[in-house]
């Protein structure tokens, strides 16, 4: 059998002994018994010759791969130092380092080989590094080996000065103006993580730059809005456009996904889908709801998104019909916002999906999932916890949960970056449609109408809203 850690040795032993490229290097070639035996002993494939570490080159993205030429004459001592390795057994360092010194090559021709190029890097700016902009903004830097967060931008001085601290001194380019940061040379993408009522304004001026963009749910809070973004991506095909809704990302709801495709639950026809948040005494989330759209439009657009991803992208709503209440937060009412919220909607073709969503759990997160299906159910993160602890004590078990969203949901934005990033870099397909936020906004922007109007509302079969009649 060929040791393909030994003939690596062997290939730039020989390019050193007749290539300018690889003067000063025959030494180490011949005196590597240590790379020899490790290489044997782990049965290494490395490539052949590795001319990028021999040679010292510095890797040029954006530019053609240099060749190199080598003699074919090495190319004819690789396959007889192959016949070699037959006839003496297992290859050691020694009978690599015999052949070495005692083998002269027998023909002169040329043969061609690549030089392989460092892998190229996603050039990625941040905007926006509030609550979930920070969180992005690490993630590219140092969670994404396939980009590199060159740029951030914020127009607030306190979320500058964290950057300042966190993103500058590794080379990211700070800005306070969203213009100046998307037209930096080399930049190729950009994450969206500013406030609602800005995404679709930044997400459209990203692409007119030709941009990939992955911008943070919801698109807008209109409808209308979000149907320009769609608009202006399929402008630009060859762009990557993706909403990120990270629960696609998470590993349980992608094997729960899997079970159905398989059938494992018959047809499903009920999904039970919940968004809870830990009690914010700080009033944070009364402010918020000034441009967040409101609870169904910001919380129950996940548990939406799942429904057409469990159901189908192409269910159409029968009605929608919604209720809530102000428990902990009154001062909601000036938003016409509620701290919990129920709503239901029927889907034609005998499907209903139902979602919760509330801002007042005392214990931590709750976002739980259940999908109901003709033969059996499929019930994600059912029992919430932090981790395999449970802690037994004289008052009974006990366990931790999340305190928050991104404490539950932490490893799938990880995944979203990566997987964004690939799909930009190799032209890969994105896992969801653009148009399916869209979709998520429409139903959510429905449901939180019926909610504030206490009325149902009622769609025909390709989903155009039924007016009820006036008396």
């Amino acid at each position: 059998m060929l040791y393909w850690a030994s003939l690596s040795v062997l290939m730039a032993s020989l390019s050193a002994a007749s290539d300018p490229l690889f003067a000063g290097r025959i030494d180490d070639a011949q005196k590597s018994k240590s790379m020899l035996n490790l290489g044997i002993l782990f049965r290494t494939k490395p490539a052949i010759p590795d001319l990028q570490q021999t040679a010292n080159f510095k890797s040029q993205e954006r530019r053609p791969c240099p060749k190199t030429t080598l003699s074919t004459n090495k190319m004819q001592m690789w396959r007889d130092y192959e016949g070699y390795e037959k006839s003496s057994g297992e290859p050691t360092s020694a009978s690599a380092s015999s052949f070495l010194l005692n083998h002269q090559p027998s023909t002169s021709h040329s043969y061609t080989l690549p030089i392989t190029m460092a892998p190229q890097k996603l050039k990625i700016a941040a905007a926006g590094l509030g609550r979930m902009g920070k969180r992005h903004a690490i993630n590219f830097l140092n969670r994404t080996p396939r980009a590199e967060l060159v740029a951030a931008f914020t127009p607030d001085p306190t979320e500058m000065a964290w950057a300042k601290v966190n993103l500058e001194p590794h080379g990211v380019k700070l800005y306070d103006d969203y213009q100046k940061m998307i037209e930096q040379e080399g930049l190729q993408a950009v994450v969206i993580g500013t406030a609602t009522s800005v995404h679709a304004e930044e997400a459209i001026q990203a692409m007119q730059k030709d941009l990939h963009v992955l911008c943070e749910k919801p698109l807008s809070t209109s409808i209308e809005v979000c149907r320009q973004v769609v608009a202006e991506a399929k402008k630009r095909p060859h762009l990557k456009v993706m909403c990120g809704f990270s629960r696609r990302f998470d590993d349980s709801y992608r094997d729960a996904f899997s079970k159905t495709q398989q059938g494992a639950i018959g047809r499903p026809t009920i999904i039970r889908s919940q968004t809870c948040d830990k009690h914010d005494p700080s009033g944070f989330f009364v402010e918020y709801a000034a441009w967040s759209g409101g609870v169904f439009v910001d919380m129950s657009v996940h548990d939406i998104d799942l429904t057409l991803w469990f159901f189908g992208d192409e269910v159409i709503p029968k009605s929608v019909s919604a209720h809530g209440v102000r428990a902990v937060q009154p001062d909601l009412g000036k938003y016409n916002d509620y701290d919990n919220a129920v709503g239901i909607v029927e889907f034609w073709g005998g499907k209903i999906a139902y979602y919760y969503c509330s801002r007042m759990m005392a214990h931590g997160q709750e976002d739980t999932t259940e999908v109901i299906g003709t033969e059996g159910k499929l019930t994600v993160n059912g029992n919430p916890q932090s981790n395999l602890v449970n802690y037994y004590h004289s008052g009974g078990i006990t366990r931790e949960v999340p305190a928050h969203y991104y404490g539950r949901f932490e490893m799938a934005f990880v995944q979203e970056a990566n997987e964004f990033a690939e799909a930009c870099l190799d032209n890969k397909p994105l896992p969801l449609k653009l148009t399916n936020a869209v979709r998520a906004v429409e139903i959510g922007a429905a449901l939180q109408e019926a909610l504030v109007s206490g009325k149902q509302i009622r769609f025909d079969e390709i989903g155009r809203r039924i007016e009820e009649p006036k008396l």
